[in-house]
């Protein structure tokens, strides 16, 4: 019966080592770092996106297909009763220029997904061609 015992209370230890590395791991996935490689810059009648090494300006009036696809916006939660929160870095830009298929993702936190909202606005009210798939609970789009 002693044999027994300690056997259960090994395989109990192993567990509790388990599930923390595995609790642990999810955590940690839950605040990684993103690195920033360059910045896009987005107005009322162009999209400028700097790299480290060029910046390339894009005229609206250029642009075919322009496309938004918003995943998450920084610090927001994944749903009403979730505790792992959203990174925001996971977001899309895409859009042909002059035949030449262009992506690129980006980083948005809270203070620009409002002003992002007003350039919708205006973009709309000026007969813009886009869409935007929006999957956060801001309203950025009509």
């Amino acid at each position: 019966m002693a044999l027994f015992s300690s056997f259960l209370e090994v395989n109990q230890f192993k567990l509790i080592f388990l599930i923390a590395g595995l609790l642990s791991l999810w955590v940690g996935g839950m605040f990684k770092d993103q690195d920033i490689i360059g910045k896009i810059k987005i107005t009322v009648n162009e999209i400028m996106v700097e790299k480290s090494d060029c910046v390339e300006l894009f005229d609206l009036k250029e642009l075919q297909s322009l496309k938004f696809q918003i995943l998450g916006i920084k610090g927001e939660f994944y749903s009403m009763n979730s505790i792992a929160i959203k990174q925001g870095s996971d977001n899309l830009i895409m859009f042909n220029y002059y035949g030449e298929k262009k992506e690129y993702l980006f980083l948005l936190e809270e203070p620009q997904a409002a002003s992002l909202k007003t350039i919708f606005d205006a973009w709309a009210q000026s007969n813009i061609e886009f869409r935007v798939d929006n999957q956060t609970h801001k309203r950025l789009h009509r």
